[in-house]
Order: structure tokens, then C-alpha cells, then sequence
């Protein structure tokens, strides 16, 4: 028989377990919320990165190639860059150092070597990277070897190190020029090149092989050989045009290449001593503009088959059935396909000096040769310029209305100013003082500044100049409204506007500053530093209405160029040696750029702060944010458009 249960009783028991379950739920709930804030934020702290825009797949320099076939291929280069090639697809590995990676060689896809600053060796067993101890410091430019336990890389300070297949060994080189290139036949017969002399291995010592007389005419950065009696050696000076040298077994003999008598090779390689290809570059003007080329012997005669703009090329290497690939600064890579040179890599590699957007749907940045790209969240477009002069400045009120300043390539020679109206580009103005930068707080009021104290203001109908008391240089400005602007230069000046006339306000610093932002009328930055020192000892000031001081820079060591943000606790700067730096309202700190190509501009959204692009040398655009916003590592090779061997530096 059924226990009839009063109601009052049953409601309370009822509501006891209620109310059990929800604090119970309640609970798990909040541990559930609490773990998912946890989460969130540490998603946010970890996964906020900066990633490649352009060129793609990446933009540092890539100083050497080797690989099994087409669809095997390894990379590396500056900033410990190295890449992986499958035929389709470039990924971006791991390699444990942000030392550069000058050359790479390999006994098969599961031994492989590469050499770089600082002493160091990485070998990858097929898996992963990892390091190897040399017992040196000095940069190690080449390594080539004849088997598993016969390896040899060469460096400055005339670093002749041996490998054994267990350890590094240092060997007696009688130098201390430096080495850049080392091959060989076989283990009884290996050359290395360093300036104006070739060094030969015998299986036992080293020693002279040939001195050239003029040593900077006939600097030598490349060797290589299809044999012990078919063995180039290549070099030279963008004064003085190509070195190139071959050796019959008994002699070396000069080789004569009729064409630019400006190209220098850098680096020698071919599948036999009819078909042999050169890289390197030539010296396009009076600003040392560089441009890669390849050279091609065909067994009688050299001859010129190719020019990259805006690049040097550093190596060329490729298999015994002619997939052949050209690697240079800037992420150039280029394929040999049916006897044309196709690009691999894309973007342009051209410098770029400022950015600046309307929305994240809508950015523009512009730089040398009247480079102007734009991004439309989806990709960037070359937009049609109408000057070839620098671009360093860049702002708009609206995606209808933007305004590009900049001049000639001497400060104190011509200014620039161009106008987009949303469909085309078309020149304003032009001054007798480039202009640096621009910025207004309405399309009826708008300030450029530039060489020599220049300061020229836009009121929607004419531009006129302006007086700024000063000769300095002026390098940016910004402002919070009508009466409130500031302009930052040379020798630490930085004027104010107050709505009738600039006045100099007191920095307390002599360094040159660059670029000037506030989040209101009483939390200004300024960043800049010394230009003419190596790393440009960085200044970052702060102005809270009244006064400016000198703010900590924290693990900032590099001269700043550009200075952003979107509120007080969320500012970035930018500048040398890939520099990027977050203040968080509190401190500066150092962010992971993955390059050490100047960072010239910045540009973040006030829509997002997870949102931020920055622009600077060699074209290149990197982007701020997580994964899914940002660049993948990875780039189809068709959507692009556009072994033994040497280490070249620098050109200068």
C-alpha cells in the first residue's frame, strides 16, 4: 500500500533538494566561468603573435637552399629562418635561434647541416633541429662535406672547423681572412675561397692556391665544381663588375663575361661544366639600390639571363634533372620551370615607411618609389601611384579622402603631396623641403611636416606654409584637436600648435625624435633615439599636460621610429632591428617580431585591440593578433604572384 505523503512535507522536502542541486549547479557554474575567464586570457596572453602580410611565405632573408628534389626542400636565413618546401605548400620550422643561418648541406633529408653567426651548427635527423656544439663563436659561412663523418664549414677569422660524424674539430687554416665558401670533389681535394685567395685541402693540410693582386676587384665569395678538373670560383665588386675564375686541374685561369660590367656574383653552381648558373647583383643608383641577377655558361660563353628588382640573389642550387631554385635578401625565391625563372615568394619587397587606416577594412602604406598598397582585410593591392618619390608619411579622414607626403631622396631637395579621392591618386603639391609626415583631426585641418623646420597646413581649401620657428628637421605629428598639436624632430624639438602659433616646448634631450601620439591632450608619447650610434640608444617621453619626462625603456635597446595605440594601456612602438614594444600602462616590453628588418610605422585599430599592423624595410607588413586573424605560416605557391655554396653579408 502506497505511504500517502502530506503536501506541506513533500513541498519541503522537495524544495531541500531543489535547492541542494542548485547550489550545486550554481557552483559548478561559477568554477566553470572562472576556469573559462582563465582560459580566455591565457588564450589571449599566448596567442596573440605577430605574423607575416607580406612578402610571403616570410620577408627575412633567404641565404642559401638545398634539397632532395622539388618537392623537398629546405631554406634558411636570417634571424634563425628556416623553411620547408613540399612543391605546394612553404612551412615555417622550428629552429631554436634567431642567429642567421648563412648556408645549409646535407648528406641525405635526414642529415642536414646548417651553419650561421655566432658559431652556430644545426643538424636535423629527419624530425627536428637541433644544436650542435663547434667550439666557436666566429660566424661559420659554408659547409660542405664528402660524407657523414667528412664535413667541413669555414667562416670569419679564418675558421676551418672539421666533422668526424661525432664531433666538431677546429682545424689549422693558415689565415685569418675570412672564409666564405668551401667545396670539394671528394675528401682529398676541397677549395674554399675567402677575398682574393683560394685555399686547397689535400687530405692532410691547407694551403695557398692562388693569390689574386687587387683584392677588392677580385673579392671571391663563390666556389663550385661538377669535378676535381672542372672546378668556378666567382666575386668581384659592384666598382669593378664579375671575377670569374675556372680550374683545368693544373691552372687557374680567368673566364671573360661580356655584359653589365657592374654584376657581381656571389655564388656558383651547375650540373656540369655546359650548364652552369651564377647569382648575385648589381648597384642600380646612387643610393645603392641593389638588384639580383643570374648569369648562365652554357660550356663556351657567360651570358646575363635575368634581373630581380630590388634584391640581392645569394645562392642557386638545384638537381642533377635541372629543378633549379634562386634564393635571395627579402624572402626571394624563384624556380627555373621550362627554362624560365618563376617567382616563388610573393609581395613587394619594396621599403615602407608609414601605414595608416581608415578601419581594418581599409589601410594604406606607403614607402620608396611612390610604393602605395592597400588592404582590404582580405589581401594587399598595389594601388597606382602618380610619383616615384618617397612616400614617408601617410593619414585620411576618411576611405575618401587621404593624403601621402614625402619628396625626394635628399632631405633638403623637393617636398611631396598626393591625394586619394577614392578612386585614383593625384598630386597636390610640391615644396622645396621633403615631408616627412601628416595628420589631421578633420578634412578641413591638416598639418605636414618635414625638412628644415617646414611645416605646411591644409584648411579644406589651400595649403599654406606655416611658420615653426625652428631649422630642425621635423619628423612627425599628431594632435587631440584644433589647439592641441604637437610636432616632434632633430635634437629633441618638439613644438606645440595652440590654435594661432607653435611654440617650442622644453623635452630635455638632445636625441632625434621621430614620432609623436597621445591618448588624450594629457598623455602624450614621443619616441626616437641616436641615429648616427649602431643600435640608436632609444628615447621614449610621456607629457602629462604640464611636463615631459623620460619614460623606462624596459628591454627596449633600439632606436624607435613610430609610436600608436588605441588607449592608455594598449601602445606600441617600433623601430631598428625588428624592434616591436607594448606598453600596457604600466611598463614597456619587448614582443617576438620573428625579423630584424627595420620596422619603420604602426598602425593599430581602435575597433580592436587585439588588432595591429606594422610596416618597414624590404616591404615588410606584419600583422598583430590571434592565429585566425592573423597570417598561417604556410602559402600556396600557386596563389603567389610574382648545396655547396657561400654566405654573402653585405655588399658594402
Amino acid at each position: 500500500m502506497k505511504k500517502i505523503i502530506p503536501v506541506k512535507q513533500m513541498d519541503l522536502k522537495h524544495n531541500k533538494i531543489l535547492y541542494i542541486l542548485f547550489l550545486f549547479t550554481l557552483n559548478n557554474m561559477l568554477i566553470n566561468i572562472s576556469n573559462t575567464n582563465a582560459l580566455d586570457s591565457s588564450y589571449s596572453e599566448q596567442k596573440l603573435e605577430w605574423k607575416w602580410m607580406n612578402p610571403l611565405p616570410q620577408g627575412n632573408d633567404i641565404n642559401c637552399v638545398w634539397g632532395t628534389d622539388s618537392s623537398n626542400l629546405f631554406f634558411v636565413g636570417s634571424d634563425g629562418t628556416i623553411l620547408h618546401y613540399n612543391g605546394k605548400t612553404f612551412a615555417i620550422m622550428e629552429s631554436g635561434t634567431t642567429d642567421e643561418l648563412c648556408h645549409i648541406w646535407a648528406i641525405s633529408d635526414s642529415n642536414i647541416f646548417a651553419v650561421g653567426e655566432n658559431g652556430t651548427i644545426l643538424n636535423y635527423d629527419g624530425t627536428s633541429w637541433s644544436r650542435m656544439d663547434s667550439g666557436t663563436t666566429q660566424t661559420l659561412e659554408s659547409v660542405w662535406g664528402s660524407n657523414e663523418a667528412n664535413v667541413f664549414a669555414v667562416g670569419t677569422y679564418g675558421t676551418i672547423l672539421h666533422y668526424n660524424g661525432n664531433s666538431w674539430s677546429k682545424m689549422e687554416s693558415g689565415t685569418t681572412r675570412s672564409l666564405h665558401c668551401v667545396w670539394g670533389s671528394n675528401e682529398t681535394n676541397v677549395f674554399v675561397v675567402g677575398g682574393a685567395e683560394i685555399f686547397h685541402f689535400d687530405g692532410n693540410n691547407w694551403s695557398s692556391m692562388l693569390i689574386l693582386e687587387n683584392k677588392q676587384k677580385h673579392y671571391l665569395h663563390g666556389i663550385w665544381g661538377s669535378s676535381e678538373n672542372d672546378v668556378f670560383a666567382v666575386g668581384g665588386h659592384f666598382f669593378d663588375g664579375a671575377t670569374i675564375l675556372h680550374y683545368d686541374g693544373n691552372n687557374w685561369n680567368n673566364m671573360e663575361y661580356i655584359g653589365d660590367s657592374a654584376i657581381v656574383p656571389v655564388h656558383v653552381w651547375g650540373t656540369d661544366n655546359s650548364d652552369v648558373f651564377a647569382v648575385g647583383y648589381t648597384v642600380r643608383d646612387q643610393h645603392m639600390t641593389a638588384d639580383g641577377r643570374i648569369l648562365y655558361y652554357n660550356g663556351s660563353s657567360w651570358k646575363n639571363i635575368k634581373k630581380i628588382s630590388a634584391c640581392l640573389l645569394r645562392n642557386v642550387w638545384g638537381t642533377n634533372n635541372r629543378e633549379i631554385f634562386a634564393v635571395g635578401t627579402k624572402g626571394v625565391i624563384l624556380q627555373n620551370i621550362d627554362e624560365e625563372w618563376v617567382t616563388l615568394s610573393s609581395g613587394n619587397r619594396y621599403k615602407l615607411l608609414s601605414i595608416w587606416g581608415s578601419s581594418e577594412t581599409n589601410i594604406f602604406a606607403v614607402g620608396y618609389y611612390g610604393t602605395i598598397i592597400n588592404y582590404d582585410r582580405i589581401q594587399w593591392s598595389s594601388m597606382e601611384s602618380c610619383t616615384t618619390h618617397i612616400l614617408s608619411g601617410v593619414w585620411g579622414s576618411s576611405k575618401s579622402d587621404v593624403y601621402a607626403v614625402g619628396g625626394g631622396y635628399d632631405e633638403e631637395n623637393y617636398g611631396t603631396i598626393i591625394h586619394y579621392d577614392g578612386i585614383s591618386w593625384k598630386n597636390l603639391m610640391t615644396g622645396n623641403s621633403r615631408l616627412n609626415d601628416v595628420w589631421g583631426n578633420n578634412a578641413n585641418n591638416v598639418f605636414a611636416v618635414g625638412a628644415n623646420g617646414t611645416i605646411v597646413y591644409y584648411n579644406g581649401n589651400n595649403w599654406a606654409d606655416m611658420e615653426s620657428g625652428t631649422t630642425q628637421h621635423l619628423r612627425g605629428v599628431w594632435g587631440f584637436n584644433d589647439a592641441n598639436i604637437f610636432t616632434v624632430g632633430d635634437n629633441g624639438k618638439i613644438l606645440h600648435y595652440n590654435g594661432n602659433n607653435w611654440e617650442v616646448l622644453e623635452s630635455g634631450t638632445t636625441q632625434d625624435l621621430y614620432s609623436v601620439w597621445g591618448h588624450n591632450k594629457n598623455d602624450v608619447y614621443v619616441v626616437g633615439g641616436d641615429a648616427s650610434s649602431f643600435y640608436g640608444d632609444p628615447i621614449i617621453l610621456h607629457y602629462d599636460g604640464n611636463n615631459w619626462e623620460r619614460m623606462d625603456n624596459g628591454e627596449i635597446n633600439r632606436m624607435l621610429y613610430d609610436v600608436w595605440g588605441t588607449d592608455e594601456s594598449n601602445i606600441f612602438a617600433v623601430g631598428r632591428m625588428g624592434i616591436l614594444a607594448h606598453f600596457n600602462g604600466k611598463n614597456w616590453r619587448k614582443m617576438e617580431a620573428g625579423t630584424s628588418n627595420r620596422i619603420r610605422s604602426i598602425w593599430a585599430s581602435n575597433e580592436n585591440n587585439s588588432f595591429a599592423v606594422a610596416v618597414g624595410d624590404g616591404g615588410t607588413i606584419l600583422k598583430y593578433g590571434h592565429p585566425s586573424q592573423a597570417q598561417e605560416d604556410t602559402v600556396s605557391a600557386k596563389e603567389s604572384d610574382s648545396g655547396g655554396g657561400c654566405f654573402i653579408k653585405s655588399i658594402f
